[in-house]
């Protein structure tokens, strides 16, 4: 998964250059569930699980059959799944931690959680993982594995890609590693902790993404109801924050960066503000806030959801 990175040109065509800021006219196996956990009609959204983790495997099978070629015969393959499915008592949080493979976030209809997942074991002797779960009174934690305490030495001696269906409202916590986070439409409070690989989303609630290197691309849609609540936080290092809205979102920025911040919203260049190395812009002045740092990527706000694409 990957939103669609502007293409260079986008970035050169002729700018209005401000201080520290460019204005564009135009871009150019089956675990048992616990027992306050009631069973829901999942057929459909395994089927909608099962067809998300395939197109998962497609792109990590081709990053392994380029490795089998250089050997004179492929090695022992093979997939096991697993699934788990529950329904969070009101006010519980959850976790989940898969740090070697991707993790794709869909949102249910109903109140159930539906974990489906699928693990590549490549080779004679594979690093085997399990999902461990943990309840407390405030929280379910799904955690992929390994029982043995080791860790692979790479994705494909144990990858692990991960579908979630998840309910609107249920905070969640995402913990991913040496693989991507996707997802579409997402109603809950959502904190991200990633590495180096992607993360890209819609979302009509408040984020916390914090990565290293990995692009981030966040899509905002218009919530159901009026919210004065900030929309949240997107924290890098060297990763590019790419962001898009509709025009009917209200949305302000504080923006920390040490390199080129570019707009294509002139309504955010009428109300803008300098503090120190902060510039501070919104579409409105009562607009809720999204802070945005990267050290040394590139910041690119669009207030048209089709300029920087669809999470796919």
């Amino acid at each position: 998964m990957a939103w669609a990175r502007p293409a260079q040109h986008m970035l050169s065509f002729a700018p209005v250059q401000l201080p520290d800021f460019t204005y564009m006219s135009q871009f150019s196996t089956m675990h048992p569930r616990p027992d306050h956990c009631s069973r829901t009609d999942t057929r459909s959204a395994r089927l909608q699980l099962t067809s998300l983790l395939l197109a998962l495997l497609c792109s990590s099978a081709v990053c392994a059959g380029d490795d089998l070629a250089a050997t004179d015969a492929a090695p022992p393959y093979e997939l096991q799944r697993f699934d788990w499915e529950g329904e969070p008592k009101p006010g519980t949080r959850l976790l989940l931690e898969n740090r070697w493979g991707n993790i794709n976030l869909r949102q249910s209809g109903g109140k159930g959680v539906l974990l489906h997942a699928v693990m590549q074991k490549i080779g004679s002797a594979p690093k085997v993982a399990d999902l461990q779960v943990d309840e407390s009174d405030d929280q379910i934690s799904l955690r992929i594995v390994y029982p043995d305490g080791q860790q692979p030495d790479s994705v494909q001696q144990g990858r692990v890609d991960v579908a979630l269906m998840i309910p609107a409202g249920l905070a969640v916590t995402i913990v991913a590693e040496r693989g991507a986070v996707s997802g579409k439409t997402l109603d809950n409070p959502l904190r991200v902790q990633a590495v180096d690989q992607p993360v890209g989303f819609s979302s009509t609630g408040s984020i916390d993404v914090q990565t290293r290197n990995g692009e981030v691309a966040i899509q905002f849609k218009p919530r159901s109801k009026q919210s004065a609540s900030d929309w949240g936080r997107i924290q890098t290092i060297a990763g590019d924050i790419l962001i898009s809205y509709y025009p009917s979102v209200e949305i302000g920025f504080d923006m920390v960066s040490g390199s080129s911040k570019t707009t294509d919203d002139p309504r955010l260049l009428q109300n803008r503000q300098y503090r120190q190395r902060h510039v501070l812009m919104r579409t409105s002045d009562v607009a809720p806030m999204l802070a945005l740092q990267s050290d040394t990527g590139q910041m690119v706000i669009s207030n048209n959801s089709d300029r920087l694409g669809e999470p796919q």
